[in-house]
Order: structure tokens, then sequence, then C-alpha cells
């Protein structure tokens, strides 16, 4: 389910949902993955049949909403950037239980065009506390009883320059997220408690293209990401996967340290990382977009070491891809739905 331009309605389907994927807590879902342990699910629905409830939503987001304890949270901003808002939704009725608004925002940058919006940042939710995301634009954390603000930060700067997308993910004590622009490309992990950061680690790309003095010469866009990281576990260590433009690293979680990385041509990176348990899937984004199996296991440049193979047909730009029984489902800008083993 998502959020569908300034005159969008949220919608439930009629599905019968197992007690254990009851909750949805962040972008693409309890396995971060998209996938979802249902009983049934409807093959046909319209604009009354198999749909459950209908509820109108103000202005416009893409943010995925995120469940837990029969609410539903998701966000929404106006068309020209300057009032974002969280909304919370009653899961069984329907009924919008909270619409506030968080960040007022006098001089929004211009998206420079139409794809993307202002609220694509998914939420991230767990017991009694929601944290909604608007990139550089603010990150607040609220109590899912009262909707009450519980802190906030407005002060991580990165210009996106078409618009924030990256979502936040939970790690143990952290709430972490990608601040990747035309400027600033950066890791941050907030504590989820207070909001203060624990860390904030650099990227440590080398994007080949500054002129004698030092200055970048390329267009920005070659230079922002929408990704959002993945905790793995790898051989009982965790690693965070963040994949950014020209280059997907791992960091470790605690200290935001720099484990290895692998460079590629791509940038604009915004399909979500799958996990074999062997093999880590990313995908470069725009330019040469490709599929890249990377064996998570090194340390260090693993460019020339570490890729067990390279995918370039039909690989999606933008759309995240599904694993299945060891078998990747995407479906391309083309329009062509491919499997890959």
């Amino acid at each position: 389910m998502s959020l569908f331009a300034w005159v969008s309605h949220l919608m439930i389907l009629a599905v019968a949902v197992d007690g254990s994927s009851g909750n949805w807590p962040e972008y693409r879902g309890p396995t971060c993955d998209g996938r979802a342990q249902v009983n049934t699910i409807p093959l046909h629905w319209s604009e009354n049949r198999n749909v459950r409830w209908r509820t109108p939503i103000h202005d416009r987001g893409w943010s995925t909403p995120v469940i837990r304890n029969g609410q539903i949270w998701l966000t929404t901003a106006r068309m020209d950037g300057k009032e974002m808002y969280v909304i919370c939704v009653d899961r069984e009725s329907g009924d919008v239980l909270v619409d506030k608004k968080i960040f007022d925002v006098p001089n929004p940058r211009p998206l420079g065009n139409d794809l993307n919006c202002y609220a694509s940042p998914s939420p991230t939710i767990e017991a009694e506390r929601v944290y909604i995301h608007f990139g550089s634009y603010g990150t607040a954390c609220l109590d899912t009883q009262t909707a009450e603000v519980l802190w906030q930060r407005r002060d991580l700067p990165c210009n996106h320059l078409r618009g924030p997308a990256s979502s936040l993910v939970l790690w143990k004590n952290l709430l972490i997220f990608h601040m990747d622009g035309s400027d600033h490309h950066y890791v941050v992990a907030l504590d989820k408690t207070t909001g203060e950061t624990v860390w904030k680690v650099q990227r440590s790309t080398d994007y080949n293209d500054l002129d004698p003095n030092g200055e970048p010469t390329a267009d920005g866009d070659y230079r922002k990401a929408y990704n959002t990281p993945l905790l793995i576990d790898v051989d009982g260590h965790p690693q965070l996967i963040s994949p950014s433009a020209k280059a997907v690293y791992a960091y470790s979680p605690k200290t935001g340290r720099e484990i290895w990385q692998v460079r590629h041509q791509g940038h604009s990176t915004a399909c979500r990382t799958l996990y074999d348990g062997q093999l880590i899937f990313v995908n470069t984004g725009h330019g040469k977009t490709e599929l890249l199996a990377i064996n998570p296991r090194g340390t260090g440049d693993t460019t020339e070491s570490h890729i067990a193979w390279r995918q370039h047909r039909y690989v999606p730009v933008r759309s995240s891809p599904v694993l299945v029984d060891r078998l990747i489902y995407s479906s391309s800008k083309e329009g062509v739905v491919s499997c890959v083993d």
C-alpha cells in the first residue's frame, strides 16, 4: 500500500494476514524485502471489489505506511514542500486518528521534476514510538499513544537535489539513515531515545569529477542517491549494507567503521539490497544500471575480488526486486518482468 498523488487515498484490501506478520515496521516490511506472510490475497480488485475501506489522504506522499498494534502511520506533504505532516489511521476502520503538521519549511528546494515528492522517506515503528523522516527537512520521534513529538532534528544538511527519499532503519538503540545529496554524502546514527548523534561517517567515494581547484565539475545528479540501508549478519557479525552513488559500502552498525566497499558506475540508487545468507544483491541505479552479486566477507576495496556475477539486462532502475527460493524477480522501467537465478 502507498500514497498516490495529491488526491490520494489509503486503501486496505480484504486480506487475511497471519498474526506473526500483522506488523509492517519499516520500508519493505518485517523481512526488509517486500514479502508478507498472508493466508489469502485477492487477485482482483477495483474501487469497491475486495476493498475493506478507503480513506482520503491530503496533499502528496510516496512513503510506505508502517503498521503496528492496529495503527497505520504515514507521511504526506504539501506539493510545494512548505508543510509536512504525519498521519495515523485505524487499521480496522480506516478512521484518521492523527493528522499532525510536524514541520514548516519556508524555503524548500525545488524538486526539479515530477519523479519525487517531499514525503517519500518511509517511517519506522516499534513499541510506543514511531520515527518519521523528511530528509534534511527534519527527523522526529513521536509517542504512538499521544502523538507527542518526543524529539526532533533539523540540523543535518543535505541538498537532495530531487527531493528526499532514503528511509529509516532501527538497530538496537540506533536510528540510522543515509544523507546522499549533490553536496553532502554521509551516513548517520542517532540515539533513538534522545535523537543525539552517536556516529556519523562520510562516504569515502572518489567521484573522479574534481577540477584542479578541487571543485566538482559534474552535475550533482551523479553524486546523489536515495537508498535505504540493510542490516545483515555475516558469520555472526553485523554489517550495515549501504549503497550510494559510485559505490556500495558495508559499515559496522555500532561504530560506523567502514568494513569494505565495491565501486560501480551508477548513481541515484534507490532499489533496496537483498541478502540470501551468502551473497548480497545490489542495484547500481541510474547510469550504468547493473545488478551485482557481492560476497560480503571482505575488507577494504573488494571490487576486483568479491563480485560473484553481474547482470545488466532488464535490471530495474528504481523498483526493488524480490528474492524467493533463490530466484530474484524484478520489473524494469521498460515493463519487462524477469527472473534471475
